[in-house]
């Protein structure tokens, strides 16, 4: 949730690179719609939001109950601004301008932190899907997924997370018929060439 529509496609560039499905609202009403509608792991939030600020939206939320990790994102350093956004309800509190890595750092703590234990892993027959480090395998080889391939087989295995409505059956369709071809293809190499290296098959 952020106002700068540059910094927030970057945002969300980097964190679908990271299997992450990311929602972007650039002001703080349509965040608390998207917040209202969907149960999120975790929300990234602009401190300046238009419409509603992240003080304000901080203190709504765990007005209502919500106990969703929220990590503010401010280009103010004061120690007075830190203090008030903690005791707002946000858990952590990063200056702009911030390093990636420790950006992606913090929003792994505090999805740890939100979970008392890992997410299991998911199987079916031969399929073996690992949400705690987004890997995917097949008769024990690793699969080589999109971001977009990935959320949405991760998708089928978890139906309440909101995002079925979202997903147009055509696109659905489509991507579970490149992931069988993916995986028939990369099962069909391992066969064929047992001594080759694993191959990459990117679409």
């Amino acid at each position: 949730m952020e106002d700068d529509r540059c910094v927030a496609q970057e945002l969300g560039e980097a964190l679908t690179t990271q299997h992450y499905l990311v929602d972007i609202a650039n002001d703080g009403q349509t965040a608390w719609e998207l917040a209202e509608a969907i149960e999120y792991d975790l929300i990234l939030l602009d401190l300046m939001l238009p419409g509603m600020d992240g003080i304000s939206f901080c203190k709504r939320r765990r007005q209502e109950g919500d106990r969703t990790p929220i990590l503010l994102l401010t280009a103010q350093d004061a120690i007075a601004s830190k203090v008030m956004a903690l005791d707002a309800g946000a858990d952590d509190y990063i200056v702009k301008p911030f390093n990636l890595d420790e950006l992606l750092a913090r929003i792994r703590a505090l999805l740890r932190r939100g979970s008392s234990s890992g997410t299991p892993v998911l199987e079916w027959e031969n399929l073996r899907l690992d949400p705690n480090n987004c890997e995917v395998t097949y008769s024990g080889q690793l699969l080589h997924l999109t971001a977009k391939e990935y959320a949405l087989l991760e998708l089928f295995y978890v139906t309440n997370t909101g995002y079925s409505a979202k997903v147009p059956c055509s696109t659905i369709c489509g991507r579970l018929m490149n992931l069988l071809q993916k995986m028939l293809s990369e099962r069909t190499s391992r066969v064929c060439a047992p001594n080759s290296k694993k191959l990459a098959h990117p679409i």
